[in-house]
C-alpha cells in the first residue's frame, strides 16, 4: 500500500519512468510492467518525448580556441616526427670525440640524421636498433678495429647492402684493399673535408636526405 501511495505522488506529470523506476529503486522493465493495467483502462497515459539535444561544449572566456589549439598542436608535433624519422640516419663510428663532433655538424647541416659511435664495443647493438643509411667507420680504434666491425657489419644481413664508408688517415693500397675485402664500400681520407663527406653521402644514398628504403 505505501508502493501504491509513493507511486501515486511520483506519478505527476513529469518525470519519465525511468525517473520515477530510480526513485522507487526498481527496473524500468517491472514498473512498466506494473504500470501497464492502469495503462490499458488509460488511468495513466504516457507521452512520448523527443530525444535530449546533445550539448554544445563552448570554450570558457580565456580559453577561447583551447582544444583546436591542442589539436593543431597534436598535428604539427606528428608531423614533425614523421618528417624527423623520414630523415636519413648517417653513423659514424671513431674513438675520437671531436672527430664525431665534426661529422655531426657536417651531417646535420646537409639535413640528415646523425649518431656518434665511440665505443666500438657497443657499435653493432646500436647499430641494430637505430638502423643506419649509411655508416662511416674509422679504421685504427681500439679492442675492435675497423676492418674486424666492418666483417662483423656486413655478417648482418639487415646491412648487406648498407654502405660502409672507411674513415681514416691511413690511405694506403694496402688499406683499401683490405677494407674492400672485408666488404668496405668506399675509403674516405682524413682529415675530414666537409664537401667530400656530403658528396659521398649523396653518392651512396641518392642526393636527398629523405629516406628512400623504409627501416
Amino acid at each position: 500500500m505505501a508502493t501504491y501511495k509513493n507511486l501515486v505522488n511520483l506519478i505527476n506529470g513529469k518525470r519519465t519512468l525511468r525517473d520515477i523506476a530510480a526513485l522507487l529503486k526498481r527496473d524500468v522493465l517491472l514498473l512498466t510492467r506494473s504500470l501497464n493495467p492502469y495503462i490499458k483502462k488509460q488511468l495513466i497515459e504516457l507521452v512520448e518525448l523527443p530525444d535530449l539535444i546533445a550539448p554544445n561544449f563552448v570554450d570558457l572566456p580565456g580559453k577561447a580556441g583551447t582544444s583546436t589549439q591542442k589539436s593543431q598542436t597534436q598535428k604539427a608535433t606528428t608531423q614533425k616526427s614523421h618528417k624527423k624519422s623520414d630523415q636519413a640516419l648517417i653513423v659514424c663510428i671513431d674513438d675520437h670525440p671531436q672527430t664525431c663532433k665534426i661529422m655531426k655538424d657536417v651531417i646535420q647541416s646537409a639535413g640528415y640524421r646523425f649518431l656518434g659511435i665511440q665505443d666500438s664495443i657497443k657499435a653493432l647493438p646500436l647499430l641494430l636498433k637505430h638502423k643506419p643509411d649509411l655508416i662511416f667507420l674509422d679504421l685504427v680504434m681500439p679492442i675492435v678495429n675497423g676492418y674486424e666491425m666492418c666483417a662483423q657489419i656486413r655478417r648482418v644481413s639487415m646491412f648487406a647492402n648498407t654502405p660502409v664508408i672507411i674513415l681514416t688517415a691511413k690511405d694506403g693500397i694496402v688499406d683499401r684493399v683490405r677494407a674492400r675485402i672485408v666488404g668496405a664500400t668506399d675509403f674516405l681520407s682524413k682529415p675530414i673535408d666537409h664537401q667530400k663527406v656530403v658528396a659521398t653521402v649523396r653518392k651512396y644514398h641518392k642526393t636527398s636526405p629523405t629516406k628512400t628504403n623504409p627501416v
